[in-house]
């Protein structure tokens, strides 16, 4: 919780206040997160609906519709007009609270996992740009699994490895960290929405995501296709998203997505099974021949 307060004799409201939201909404505030603005006074008489509580105007909003401080302050104007008594002044305060999404505003938990995919939830123009981070940092976690295998307890670890490099590494990626990839792409920022030609300039011109290989997924119904993929088939990271209806998630469980869909991605296509399919002899670990003595799986 953010709480401002306004010295006495101030009628409005001050640049500093404003540059405070600036950056708080830059650098502190998860996204995904909603905010309940809560505006304190013992004039306030007329409140929101959902609240009836006197001395007390609250509002919940998505903190993408707040980031410029100009909702807030539209608000607070609305606010004022219906509440002629309320001055801005040692008495009055103004509350930010940011809580999870809950349930009932037709967002997803973005912990939950279906199938191998993380829902993001967040129908935003930057879900390209959030799958894309968050993606890297499960390829990391994957390949960090591979790394410490004879060590680590295979699943319960790399469930417990993932969700600490989401949380620490990329969980809430920053607008500065989206369009860091937007602008090496010469790519404009706050566009409507991305497509899959930005995810192929995206990549060829981030050199940070060179290591991985990038396959984008269309899934419509029980149908799935890549519609993209680049990098290098060797690699041992992956970062893997998956296209519904205009809205990229990203893959965090690679093995089990592909086996859900029976998708090869040597193929580029679903297969009968992925079980014993050997995509005309080569391997699935190493991508070369002589499966049999390789014994790789995917």
């Amino acid at each position: 919780m953010i709480t401002f307060s306004f010295p006495d004799n101030v009628n409005n409201p001050s640049e500093n206040m404003e540059l405070a939201i600036h950056k708080i909404f830059d650098t502190e505030v998860p996204d995904t997160a909603y905010c309940t603005i809560n505006f304190h006074h013992p004039g306030i008489e007329q409140h929101s609906s959902n609240v009836g509580a006197p001395g007390r105007f609250s509002i919940c909003q998505r903190p993408a519709k707040l980031n410029t401080g100009e909702t807030i302050f539209r608000i607070l104007e609305t606010m004022a007009q219906s509440n002629k008594t309320v001055n801005y002044d040692s008495e009055f305060k103004m509350e930010l609270i940011f809580v999870k999404a809950p349930r009932g505003f037709g967002q997803v938990n973005r912990t939950k996992t279906q199938h191998g995919v993380y829902k993001l939830g967040d129908k935003d123009c930057y879900c390209l740009l959030r799958s894309i981070l968050l993606g890297k940092a499960a390829a990391d976690a994957d390949d960090e699994k591979r790394r410490n295998k004879e060590t680590m307890k295979k699943e319960r670890v790399k469930s417990e490895h993932l969700q600490n490099l989401l949380r620490l590494n990329s969980t809430r990626p920053t607008v500065a960290d989206m369009e860091k990839l937007l602008r090496r792409a010469k790519i404009q920022t706050q566009q409507g929405s991305y497509s899959i030609e930005d995810a192929r300039d995206i990549y060829m011109r981030n050199e940070e995501l060179h290591n991985y290989r990038l396959v984008i997924y269309k899934k419509q119904d029980q149908d799935l296709e890549a519609l993209l993929n680049i990098g290098d088939k060797m690699t041992k990271k992956t970062i893997r998203l998956v296209l519904e209806k205009e809205h990229f998630e990203p893959v965090t469980n690679g093995s089990e997505f592909l086996k859900k869909w029976n998708f090869c991605d040597f193929c580029g296509k679903k297969v009968s099974s992925l079980d014993g399919h050997t995509c005309s002899h080569k391997c699935h670990k190493c991508g070369q021949s002589g499966y049999d003595e390789c014994q790789g799986i995917y």
